[in-house]
């Protein structure tokens, strides 16, 4: 029995009309919330959507404005996903900062894979999570040799074909149910629910039905039997089905995924001056994320420069064929200081010389207190002359 009400933490009730005609609503935390809870909300009829919020997708949008700083033309909506390039890149397993690809047990398998396409990159991400990690053996022989591929039943081939003979999605396990008993749409999505919570009455009764048919009004179908399948066979497709779609995962969740995965490798193969400024400045407020990804950039010959107080922005930036270090990930310096410095310098740059050192402390100072106005300032006269910096220390 529930004793308070929580709310969804991304869960959005779509309606046509004002939801208040639906159900009955109430606040939490000043926002309007239904008092339904999301299985109430499904059986009437209603439409939730999850909204979640996605930091790669920042990243990929501020790559893209830089990109077309120096190319106007640029889309991300145009990338050619078929780029051998990007493949290759992959194949190899440079996955650093790449979307769901780059752990070490990910780019361990994806260089044994060899991606060549959209497809396979769905099927890994489908593939690499606890349960499914099993079949990966399984799938990478029978894509490497086809003559392993083995069929319960011939109505299966074009079914699992795509996926090395492996049952990988769940839009498979409905198709299955379609295809080889005659399930309804709705009805091979009953099945795919019940396995995935483990309803063991549900699942049953449906077996039946996917065995041997049934008649009832509604639920109609013809059954594997009459369909041309054995029974033990048809038992055998059931038992496997109930022992993969607790963790099937949906191809359609895996394929915007590896859209996104991609985006990320194209724009790393073709841009990554833009793309590491981008990614880094994505994490700049996480240290150890912030040294891996340097790290990367020296790996790629791309060299990060330190912070220059004219030139600067509050991000990483792509200066020519560097990257520039973001003020903002200068240690215990608040974010009101960096706007302040960068408003300054835009009304009066802010030359690299004694004096102007601690004027610059001194002209941004009402923004913080004047100690961390001197950590940015020391912090930052560092590109400078080393005369400079030594002049400037002594300011301090």
């Amino acid at each position: 029995m529930p004793r308070h009400a929580s709310t969804h933490a991304a869960g959005v009730v779509i309606t046509r009309d004002p939801a208040t005609e639906y159900v009955p609503l109430s606040t939490n935390d000043g926002l309007p919330v239904t008092q339904f809870n999301m299985v109430e909300i499904e059986r009437l009829g209603l439409l939730k959507m999850d909204f979640l919020g996605l930091r790669t997708l920042t990243v990929i949008h501020d790559t893209e404005l830089a990109v077309r700083r120096k190319d106007p033309d640029f889309r991300v909506a145009n990338l050619d996903y078929d780029d051998p390039d990007t493949y290759a890149m992959l194949a190899k397993g440079e996955t650093e900062g790449i979307f769901q690809l780059e752990s070490t047990g990910m780019t361990q398998v994806l260089v044994g894979m060899r991606p060549k396409n959209l497809e396979d990159i769905i099927a890994l991400i489908s593939l690499y999570r606890p349960g499914p990690m099993d079949s990966i053996p399984t799938y990478l022989r029978n894509r490497k040799d086809p003559s392993h591929v083995t069929y319960k039943t011939p109505q299966m081939a074009h079914i699992v074909d795509v996926t090395n003979g492996v049952v990988i999605y769940q839009e498979q396990v409905m198709q299955i149910c379609r295809e080889l008993a005659g399930f309804s749409f709705g009805q091979a999505d009953n099945v795919r629910r019940a396995m995935s919570k483990k309803k063991l009455k549900v699942m049953e009764a449906e077996r039946e039905h996917f065995v041997h048919g049934c008649k009832e009004p509604g639920k109609e179908c013809a059954g594997c039997v009459a369909n041309g399948v054995p029974e033990n066979i048809a038992n055998e497709i059931y038992d496997d089905m109930i022992s993969f779609a607790s963790y099937a995962f949906n191809k359609s969740h895996a394929a915007c995924y590896a859209y996104v995965a991609f985006q990320t490798a194209y724009l790393k193969c073709h841009y990554p001056h833009e793309f590491m400024a981008a990614l880094l400045t994505s994490v700049l407020d996480n240290t150890s994320k912030v040294i891996e990804y340097t790290t990367e950039c020296q790996r790629l010959g791309i060299k990060v420069q330190q912070p220059d107080i004219n030139v600067s922005r509050g991000g990483f930036t792509a200066d020519g064929e560097r990257i520039r270090f973001g003020l903002n990930a200068v240690k215990s310096v608040g974010r009101d200081l960096i706007e302040a410095v960068i408003k300054e310098r835009t009304e009066r740059p802010i030359a690299a010389s004694m004096t102007s050192a601690s004027g610059c402390t001194a002209r941004v100072s009402t923004a913080a207190h004047w100690r961390t106005s001197s950590k940015l300032v020391h912090s930052i006269l560092w590109s400078r002359p080393a005369t400079v910096c030594s002049r400037a220390s002594r300011v301090f």
